[in-house]
């Protein structure tokens, strides 16, 4: 596709509503004022609220005007290899040209607004630790066109010569009723979760941090309403108000997950993982999988109740740029569901081996790390008279401790290493030896007494999942996991 093409003209409408709603917002609710209630007189009030409206419609047409430049002037164009994304100006000119080799990910993203259009946000994240925390070019065609730009690029990347552009032969053809999500041709479905499974996933993905802050706000709201102040009353309506802004954020944290992952469907196209999900916002991560530089393994508190567990993918260079986190390739399922959904996604991942724990020695440098923490509020509290919420705290840190010791695991195979670490939750990170960019390890003196060492293996990836700790282990597990990383840097580099 060597001709320029823009984006979509809905893009201009888009990016003009994502930075002027809430200037929107205010206008509506202005209007919407009672004019009893405003000061001054009638005639005051509607000349305040037509210069407002003036002001805020005047800052919609300048976003609008300056949105509409930005997309007349934006070309786009894959030519020799390279993607070419190019602003002509009158008054200067911006290039930015990428090999199309460095490209990682190519994905598809349609909200409600897209949907209206009939458009698509392409998504191209590059090989970059970097810009590893939003996407790197966000393109937005309409389906015939935005299918195609995915299909050129894709096929440059892995080294094919694609079909001209026009002759309709791709392996996402727009013209099928099966597009983005459904059965699409050369593609194996792997796994797609119904109904039941996702409302689960939803569930169990509540972390004791939400849990803990739902209580407490529950909580104080109640005795608030059983114990208001002298002389305060509090009507029927008032309790209505509270309860609601309690029960209504909690609803949201288990609904949401359910809007976002619904319809959750991974297959495998060639050596491409493709996951596609989402009831009102649909996104589809196309993956290469010689890309991929880790599966990480969850386990929220809930779900370790219940053995189940969720996978992540980490590919270099991109993320889940709204939500902050690397795209699930598994939702909640069984130990044995999971191992079989790696061995048909990413068999290379495949754990064989047992994980090994860390040795029972090693929950005394644990314990003394997190008494060392605990201990001054501890001394504050009883200072204070306050010992009983002390002990809790002194029970809680112990118990913390404990947890975060038996949640350590390594298990060192032939060309992976799998680092399992976590205190109520549980994360586990399947690492191939040549992804891992270094090796770290330290030891105090209790530790080195013990002939143990911890350390943190690095990984080219977003900030979030760049570093893991491996908890404490005999020395000679370092010194195994360092020759793996050495032998396997040298059969990279032959």
């Amino acid at each position: 596709m060597e001709k320029p093409v823009r984006n979509h003209f809905s893009i201009v409408l888009v990016n003009t509503l994502k930075y002027t709603w809430f200037f929107i917002v205010m206008l509506f609710f202005n209007l919407l004022q009672d004019k009893d209630e405003a000061p001054g007189k009638e005639f005051d009030y509607i000349g305040f609220s037509i210069l407002m409206a003036s002001i805020l419609i005047a800052v919609f047409l300048v976003v609008l005007l300056f949105q509409f430049i930005r997309w007349r002037k934006t070309y786009i164009s894959i030519n020799d290899g390279q993607l070419i994304v190019e602003k002509r100006y009158k008054i200067m000119n911006n290039k930015t040209t990428v090999k199309l080799s460095s490209i990682s990910t190519v994905n598809l993203k349609q909200n409600i607004l897209h949907r209206i259009f009939n458009v698509y946000n392409l998504q191209l994240d590059i090989n970059s630790a970097v810009t590893a925390e939003k996407t790197d070019f966000n393109l937005v065609f309409n389906r015939e066109m935005a299918f195609e730009f995915k299909r050129l690029i894709t096929e440059l990347n892995s080294g094919n010569e694609p079909y001209p552009y026009g002759t309709g032969i791709t392996d996402e053809t727009p013209d099928k009723p099966g597009a983005f999500g459904n059965d699409e041709s050369g593609q194996m479905p792997v796994v797609s979760f119904p109904f039941s499974k996702v409302a689960r996933h939803c569930i169990m993905s509540v972390t004791i941090t939400g849990i803990l802050i739902s209580i407490a706000v529950y909580a104080g709201v109640i005795l608030g309403l059983l114990f208001p102040e002298e002389g305060e009353v509090v009507s029927e309506l008032d309790k209505i108000v509270a309860l609601l802004i309690v029960i209504v954020p909690l609803f949201l944290q288990f609904i949401s997950p359910f809007f976002r992952y619904y319809g959750f469907m991974v297959k495998k196209q060639n050596n491409r993982m493709i996951i596609s999900y989402g009831l009102f916002t649909k996104q589809q991560y196309t993956l290469p999988l010689e890309k991929t530089s880790a599966l990480i393994i969850r386990q929220t508190m809930l779900s370790r109740l219940f053995d189940l567990y969720y996978g992540e993918i980490l590919n270099v260079g991109m993320g889940d740029e709204e939500n902050k986190e690397s795209p699930l390739f598994c939702l909640m399922v069984s130990k044995q569901e999971l191992n079989s959904i790696i061995q048909h996604l990413a068999p290379e991942y495949y754990i064989t081996e047992a994980i090994q724990p860390s040795p029972n020695c090693a929950l005394m440098p644990v314990m003394m790390k997190y008494l060392i923490l605990a201990l001054p509020v501890f001394i504050v509290s009883i200072v204070f008279g306050l010992w009983p919420a002390g002990l809790v705290w002194l029970g809680f840190i112990i118990l913390a401790a404990y947890l975060s010791h038996k949640a350590k695991g390594l298990g060192l195979q032939e060309n992976k290493v799998a680092i399992s670490s976590g205190v109520f939750s549980k994360k586990t990170i399947i690492i191939s030896y040549s992804k891992i960019q270094n090796l770290s390890t330290t030891y105090g003196p209790v530790s080195k007494r013990l002939g143990l060492r911890k350390g943190n293996v690095t990984v080219l990836a977003s900030l979030a999942n760049k570093i893991h700790p491996i908890g404490y282990f005999p020395i000679n597990e370092f010194e195994r996991l360092a020759n793996y990383m050495i032998e396997h840097e040298s059969i990279e580099k032959s």
